[in-house]
């Protein structure tokens, strides 16, 4: 059973009076206990309802989105009635995925009905099973937080059982926090653990007039002491490492520490792990061999007794400012000069933002005419930026370094060519360079290692080179930082 292991181990050790929604900090360990509500409101719909007639002989209904099924024995029911299932809103804190309301609200049954839960690899590893726990809410919004009957690691269920319809949510006792997060490269940030008990005060079962004897959510008061070990990861390595970003805890407290994100972007995810383990040091006898005699020789060994992991989710994401600009015919009769700038944001959703066009300016150096430039102010020029079509961010494995490659696409754009007026001109008319009529950029690759970098967008066909040409449109790509 569940509590087996929480009996020994950290989770549970910090019984803390709290107020109602109130989180509070254990000193000795860092871990944030929060009170859980005595009422909420009933939770807003929140997907498909579902249906089924259900009568005497029993039978199963099961929720839109799979996760709730409800098992009716037979004689459970007196008589044939629509089951159905509305998930709503979670209102708990450590709330898991949404709620759901049974209906006929309030029906009573003859015979326990059983609740089965099914939760995800992903939320195992957020909070292991046998943490999690059975939120029963009432007609007026009362709740009561009970332990589950019964769990099954192979089928990834959790079973518990009701005898009257109301609000059913799961929860998980303990959370590793944020959750979730989005991190900028280079960037900070502290994950802790919150711990939830039920409301400081003596357990009133909304139920108990139903004879539903609901035994409570427990919260043993045992000390955290010395065999219980806290160790972090990232993405499976101990302490992390420069590649996928550094964690270590916070002030000797073992249940908080500070990651810091890579320098640059080697992946748009990674996983911080906080594994809470019980160790006993066990004493082992064995002989051996001491100046030719045989003597018993005793060493110490730690030895993990109890584990549980959890872990939460870290988007990392960089961001550039892109520079695409030409300088065409300098120190000629013509001179072109054309750029468009925006910012990039890469990571796991790769958005532009900040496009600034500029107008195309033309500098005539021509000594025996004076043409007139007559769309200047209106022609955007080669340059043009419309927007992202499409970007994909894949490993560079060519670059042995781990770098992300960025590949955007730009929306289609047209080019507008200047068009000039020579009728005062009596020098044969100057012959501009030629380009198709799809603005520059088509697309743009580059590498988010963050260092700026050059790209030839004409003559190089997006290649990297060292320095800029002034007679090429050139792509400067510079990382933004704080």
């Amino acid at each position: 059973m569940k509590k087996i292991l929480i009996g020994s181990i950290l989770f549970f050790s910090l019984y803390a009076k709290a107020q109602n929604n109130t989180a509070t900090q254990a000193d000795s360990t860092g871990v944030q206990v929060i009170e859980l509500p005595d009422s909420t409101a009933i939770g807003a719909p929140d997907g498909k309802k579902v249906s089924k007639e259900i009568g005497s002989a029993g039978g199963a209904i099961v929720a839109d989105d799979g996760r709730v099924e409800l098992i009716f024995p037979d004689g459970a029911l007196t008589a044939t009635m629509t089951i159905s299932i509305q998930p709503t809103a979670n209102l708990i804190p450590n709330g898991n995925g949404r709620a759901y309301q049974f209906e006929p609200s309030g029906i009573h049954f003859i015979k326990p009905v059983e609740l089965i839960f099914h939760y995800t690899q992903e939320e195992e590893e957020t909070c292991p099973p046998l943490l999690k726990f059975m939120a029963i809410q009432n007609g007026i919004g009362k709740w009561s937080y009970i332990d589950y009957d019964d769990w099954d690691s192979s089928a990834r269920t959790l079973k518990g059982s009701i005898l009257h319809f109301s609000g059913f949510a799961d929860g998980n006792e303990v959370e590793l926090l944020p959750a979730e997060v989005t991190l900028k490269v280079g960037h900070k940030q502290t994950f802790f653990l919150r711990k939830v008990h039920p409301p400081d005060k003596e357990f009133t079962s909304p139920n108990e007039t139903d004879d539903d004897e609901l035994p409570p959510l427990p919260a043993p008061d045992v000390h955290l002491g010395d065999k219980e070990q806290a160790t972090w990861y990232v993405n499976n390595i101990l302490k992390g490492n420069k590649i996928v970003g550094s964690i270590s805890p916070i002030n000797e407290k073992t249940v908080q520490a500070e990651y810091i994100a890579p320098g640059s972007l080697t992946s748009e995810e990674v996983t911080v792990k906080s594994k809470i383990r019980t160790v006993s040091w066990v004493w082992n006898t064995k002989p051996t061999r001491i100046k030719g005699k045989i003597a018993k020789w005793r060493d110490r060994r730690p030895e993990v007794t109890d584990e549980a992991v959890f872990t939460c989710k870290v988007h990392l994401y960089d961001e550039y400012k892109i520079t695409v600009s030409m300088n065409y015919g300098k120190g000629s009769d013509m001179e072109w000069n054309d750029a468009s700038s925006f910012f990039v944001k890469v990571g796991r959703q790769t958005e532009l933002s900040g496009i600034q066009n500029n107008m195309l300016q033309v500098v005539l150096h021509m000594k025996k005419c004076k043409p007139v430039y007559t769309n200047e102010g209106r022609c955007t020029g080669l340059i043009n930026v419309a927007g992202l079509q499409s970007a994909t961010i894949d490993p560079n494995k060519s670059s042995g370094q781990g770098f992300i490659k960025v590949n955007l696409n730009f929306l289609p754009a047209q080019s507008c060519m200047p068009i000039f007026d020579f009728s005062a001109c009596k020098d044969p008319t100057p012959t501009p360079p030629f380009y198709g009529s799809i603005a520059f950029p088509v697309r743009i690759s580059f590498e988010a290692k963050g260092e700026t970098q050059i790209l030839s967008l004409g003559k190089g066909n997006g290649a990297v080179v060292k320095k800029a040409d002034p007679d090429d449109i050139t792509a400067i790509i510079g990382p933004v930082r704080d």
